[in-house]
């Protein structure tokens, strides 16, 4: 979509059916009351991404960003609540479907990127994510230095 998105104030669930490329900011603000799920949220968004709970800056809504507010490594997660953290972990980049993609498409970057996220994942979702023949090893070493302090 070119251009910005807003979907605010409209007692919205989740955000199925939003576009998955935005070139503006994207606003989904004004649906506290109502968002229990960032699912649909777009995978690109050159502007803002700005929700009720936190905003992202231009060109930053991507995984490592969210990674860093997850893991308390960015200023901006002193200032979630425990309820926004649980909506993050909605969005399509945490799922499982997405990583297996992502491990067929890229897997040497993404098995190092799985592997800094593995030990917050749950089991069951820890369960659906294959790892390509061939990059077992290296992701068996990538996960062991978060065991290390190394992550």
């Amino acid at each position: 979509m070119g251009g910005g998105f807003s979907c605010t104030s409209n007692q919205l669930t989740s955000l199925i059916g939003a576009p998955q490329t935005v070139d503006g900011h994207f606003d989904c603000s004004g649906n506290e009351n109502s968002l229990t799920s960032l699912e649909g949220a777009p995978l690109t968004v050159g502007g803002w991404f700005i929700c009720p709970w936190f905003q992202i800056k231009p060109d930053e809504w991507n995984f490592e960003v969210l990674l860093k507010i997850l893991t308390g490594e960015s200023p901006q997660a002193k200032k979630l609540t425990s309820s926004a953290k649980k909506l993050m972990k909605t969005l399509p980049w945490l799922q499982p479907d997405w990583w297996n993609s992502e491990l067929q498409r890229d897997p040497g970057k993404t098995i190092n990127l799985l592997a800094s996220w593995w030990k917050d994942m749950p089991e069951d979702m820890k369960s659906k994510i294959k790892i390509p023949p061939g990059y077992e090893d290296e992701f068996g070493l990538f996960s062991g230095f978060d065991e290390l302090g190394l992550f």
